[in-house]
């Protein structure tokens, strides 16, 4: 079995399901290779032209050049290179597995499928094809944070901290840190999500001074892209 590079597609709307096909060497897309159609079903990660926060698919076809079948079929990936290719589909009479990549880093990856004869023990061919997961749109620049109720309250209430994206293509993710004004250490208060925002329970808190920082990046992006930080002060 061989296998197929990804060429450049182009993307057209048959009726309310967007597919992107990929154009293969003379011959064919489907002259017995291991190919991906790109078909977006109810999200994607955000690349551009396709509407956030929706999920986005990867369906890997193989087809086999010779032999006598039935066969069987068994998908695995990785992240590229050097990953160890973990089991994504187990060995069926389906020639096909869809991926998706909802929660998969922005990266580089491996689809591995393996092929052998109905009632074979082992793998008998096997083809591999690299794949591109990227964050489209554009990366964030500015974010405003905002604290309710302003500066200088007393502990023991609760302050909630609101960040604004300004600029840059969402959907967006945001982490909260806080740390004890100037030199302490900055602490995870709350870990990337979709939320914008963090309550903080100031019961215990040491009156004085604190600062508390927000970190943005895209969904599915792995680093911060922006972030903003703000003084807050307790008083007794």
């Amino acid at each position: 079995m061989e296998h197929h590079g990804v060429a450049r597609g182009r993307l057209h709307r048959p009726g309310l399901r967007e597919k992107r096909w990929l154009r293969g060497r003379p011959g064919g897309p489907r002259d017995g290779k291991l190919h991906p159609d790109d078909e977006w079903d109810r999200a994607d990660i955000g690349d551009p032209g396709r509407s956030p926060g929706r999920q986005y698919r990867v369906t890997y076809t193989a087809t086999v050049n010779d032999g006598t079948g039935p066969f069987e079929y068994e998908f695995r990936a990785r992240v590229a290179p050097a990953g160890s290719f973990v089991l994504a589909q187990p060995y069926t009479s389906t020639n096909n597995w869809t991926w998706n990549t909802t929660g998969s880093p922005a990266g580089s990856y491996e689809v591995q499928v393996n092929v052998r004869r109905a009632g074979q023990a082992v793998t008998e061919t096997s083809a591999t094809i690299p794949y591109v997961l990227t964050v489209g749109g554009t990366a964030p620049t500015s974010v405003t944070l905002a604290a309710a109720p302003a500066d200088n309250t007393a502990t023991g209430g609760s302050v909630t901290y609101t960040a604004t994206v300004n600029d840059g293509t969402g959907p967006f993710e945001y982490e909260f840190r806080a740390r004890v004004a100037p030199a302490g250490s900055f602490v995870l208060a709350q870990p990337y999500t979709p939320t914008n925002n963090w309550a903080w329970n100031t019961t215990g808190s040491p009156a004085g001074d604190y600062e508390v920082q927000v970190n943005i990046r895209r969904a599915g992006q792995p680093a911060t892209e922006t972030s903003a930080t703000i003084p807050y002060v307790l008083t007794p």
